[in-house]
């Protein structure tokens, strides 16, 4: 849903760009396929990253906090999909 909202956004606004396409046709062949325990391709396990970050800017913001008090820990299970 958010990688097709990015092409939607570019076509909207006239930018132009085949990658974003091309993640978007990747990411969604995966998940169509994807089978149980399979871990994420990265570009999938990104995007999940990218809706968690703006998920929790939005609850610092709904609580009062400014951007510059939000910070954003990089935790390996993000990098990898797995517990280590």
């Amino acid at each position: 849903r958010f990688a097709r909202f990015v092409c939607d956004y570019n076509e909207k606004f006239g930018i132009q760009s085949a990658e974003a396409e091309d993640i978007y046709k990747k990411a969604e062949a995966f998940l169509k396929n994807k089978k149980v325990n399979k871990i994420d391709i990265p570009e999938v396990r990104y995007l999940k990253g990218l809706i968690r970050k703006g998920e929790a800017r939005a609850t610092a913001h709904f609580v009062g906090l400014p951007d510059e008090q939000i910070h954003f820990m990089e935790l390996p299970f993000y990098e990898t999909g797995t517990i280590e």
